[in-house]
């Protein structure tokens, strides 16, 4: 953390002094050297801190604070070479967006997203405290083995009976969004299979082959690109954590990055015929859904261009959608031109479930707003994220960027204390909120603190109770 601090800070520095010294001529050559320069120290230092984490404890990587440093190395530092670095067909096709911005706004953009970065690693510490972790004793840990089938029941179950018939407009029910944050509990079974597989369980392999494709299955019809690699993703780190080596766990996580690249322009597509088959993005059955899928396969495998909206999909669109300081520059333009983000709800809105309360009001969709204030189009249903240190900055200006920082910084440090308390003891029972933490670590910044990590965060608070009372309920009757 400490590390992360110091790193994010002198970066934030350097971009400040860079577009300083060279005022108007931002964009000249010297001055993108230095910003290129500048963004490949960062990637550096960060992948440096990242592997330090993780050097002899693979398990690191299930906290938040790990969790934020890979963000700061995938979307703060590579994905904001895109913008300089991409080739020229990407660059033109990214001019047609409300969002392209130029190299001088690209500093600012790094500037104010470093200086959050370092504000966050330094709450980060204080949540975390500073005493060690001490173990406490609390009995003997759960088998992975039961563990894990609980949360493949569970998990499955949720997705196969709840989720996916709303999703894909089976059902006319609406899922409440504290049941689809429960969705990783099929992940994290897969991944506790997997362990105890690798720790010798063998007769378990069997059960893995019969439910893992049928799950990998649904997740690619989900044409979502986080859901897919979370269903890889999850497996690969049990088998990290049941003793892989280290060079198969580095040749399956290029594998996933190129799986990533190779499908972001097809799942793009797939979306939108989603659209044009039913109307929304979501609301379309299996049957449909894999017609889609074949003839996006058949159309990646060919020569022909994938058209959307009159214009052919760039092939390194996937590096440019890494990069959030396009819309993170037009948030903070529309504080310094006098249109403040308003505080869009009271407490009670943003905390209290809807399970509790079924009257409460509906919660704007903040990425939905902001893409329509941006675009000067009231239908558009597009929502574009703009980063933790945008909604800052759109509300209070630097003020703003501080505070939503420092309080991220101190949810993290909390939870990050949590996370290793769990591990340390071996406690699996809760891996669902160790996951939450993680993605909130990894991907919470890159939304929005009122309607995303403010509300994750209570969740992880209720999760942790409840797996506690379950926890205790195991351990007597076993």
């Amino acid at each position: 953390m400490v590390g992360g601090c110091l790193v994010s800070a002198i970066l934030a520095f350097y971009f400040l002094l860079v577009s300083k010294s060279c005022g108007s001529d931002c964009g000249g050559e010297v001055a993108v050297v230095f910003t290129i320069v500048g963004h490949l120290a960062g990637l550096c230092a960060y992948i440096a801190l990242a592997l330090l984490a993780l050097r002899g404890n693979w398990s690191a990587v299930l906290t938040p604070a790990v969790g934020f440093v890979i963000c700061c190395v995938i979307f703060f530092s590579f994905g904001n070479l895109s913008l300089i670095l991409a080739d020229q067909e990407t660059l033109f096709y990214m001019m047609r967006s409300d969002y392209f911005i130029s190299e001088s706004e690209l500093l600012r953009a790094d500037f104010q997203t470093f200086a959050g970065a370092a504000t966050i690693f330094a709450f980060m510490r204080l949540g975390f405290g500073w005493r060690k972790l001490q173990s406490i004793d609390q009995g003997k840990p759960l088998s992975i083995r039961a563990v894990a089938l609980l949360f493949l029941i569970l998990g499955l179950a949720l997705k196969l009976l709840v989720i996916v018939p709303a999703e894909w407009g089976y059902a006319d029910w609406t899922v409440p969004g504290t049941l689809m944050n429960l969705q990783p509990l099929a992940d994290a079974g897969f991944m506790l299979l997997v362990m105890a597989i690798a720790q010798g369980e063998r007769n378990l392999l069997v059960l893995l082959l019969l439910l893992w494709p049928l799950h990998f299955a649904i997740c690619v019809l989900s044409f979502t690109k986080e859901t897919m690699i979370v269903a890889i993703l999850m497996p690969m780190l049990g088998a990290a954590l049941g003793g892989m080596r280290f060079r198969n766990i580095l040749i399956w996580s290029l594998a996933v990055a190129a799986l990533f690249v190779s499908t972001q322009n097809s799942f793009l597509a797939a979306r939108k015929d989603i659209i044009a088959y039913s109307g929304t993005e979501r609301h379309s059955p299996i049957a449909d859904r894999i017609t889609i899928l074949g003839r996006a396969i058949v159309l990646a495998n060919s020569s022909d261009e994938i058209i959307i909206d009159g214009a052919a999909l760039p092939p390194q669109l996937w590096w440019a959608r890494l990069s959030y300081a396009g819309p993170q520059i037009r948030a903070s333009e529309l504080f310094d031109n006098g249109q403040p983000l308003p505080l869009m709800y009271s407490p009670f809105q943003v905390l209290i479930p809807r399970a509790i309360w079924p009257d409460k009001p509906e919660l704007t969709n903040l990425g939905l707003m902001f893409n329509r204030e941006v675009s000067r189009n009231g239908q558009t249903l597009g929502r574009v994220a703009f980063t933790v240190f945008g909604e800052g900055y759109w509300m209070f200006g630097w003020l703003g960027v501080v505070l939503f920082s420092g309080l991220t910084g101190l949810i993290f440090g909390v939870m990050t204390r949590k996370s290793q308390q769990w591990i340390h003891k071996r406690d699996l029972i809760f891996l669902p909120a160790i996951l939450l933490a993680t993605k909130m670590g990894a991907m919470g910044v890159l939304g929005f603190f009122q309607t995303g990590i403010a509300i994750d965060f209570i969740l992880f608070l209720v999760l942790a109770m409840t797996l506690g009372v379950v926890s205790t309920f195991m351990r007597q009757r076993a």
